[in-house]
């Protein structure tokens, strides 16, 4: 939590990408080298799951001190820095789905300030508007529920021009 909490008063306003992986995932990224390449570029991936700490321990030698899944993380993580005047976006889902988790995470995470929120489904020109967008209201953490690789893919694609400390 430490880790990737320091980087949300970045000073230097790089985009941080966190991603979390499961066994399918790591399943995708052996058959397809690109999607490969972009876990590969993240600042930090987190194992989720038994089999994932199996493998790395089986494979490199790497004891993987805990199981990390996005869902215990992001709770824990908004707990930790809540009441310091930081801003988050919701991208992903449908429109429904997406407005559910605002009304959640706004009950939910009361130290923290909803800067936005957008439906999943985007085209190249709408990916164009909401970086520009996601730019100018400055969030200092954007959540992406895609599904994999398409939230990998998507922070990825658009990470050069993201002006957000944490992905």
């Amino acid at each position: 939590l430490a880790h990737v909490g320091a980087w949300l008063d970045d000073p230097a306003r790089r985009t941080h990408a966190v991603y979390f992986v499961n066994a399918s995932t790591l399943n995708l990224a052996c058959s397809d080298p690109a999607y490969r390449e972009i876990l590969r570029g993240a600042d930090v991936v987190y194992g989720d799951g038994t089999g994932v700490r199996w493998a790395a321990r089986a494979l490199h030698g790497v004891r993987l001190s805990d199981n990390v899944n996005g869902t215990d993380f992001v709770p824990r993580f908004f707990d930790a820095f809540a009441g310091r005047g930081h801003r988050y976006f919701l991208l992903g889902g449908t429109e429904e789905m997406n407005e559910g988790a605002a009304v959640f995470a706004r009950e939910r995470f009361s130290g923290w300030e909803l800067a936005g929120r957008h439906h999943g489904y985007l085209d190249e020109a709408s990916d164009r508007r909401l970086v520009e967008r996601l730019n100018d209201l400055a969030p200092h953490l954007l959540l992406v529920g895609m599904g994999n690789p398409a939230q990998e893919r998507w922070i990825a694609s658009h990470r050069d021009r993201l002006r957000i400390p944490v992905c």
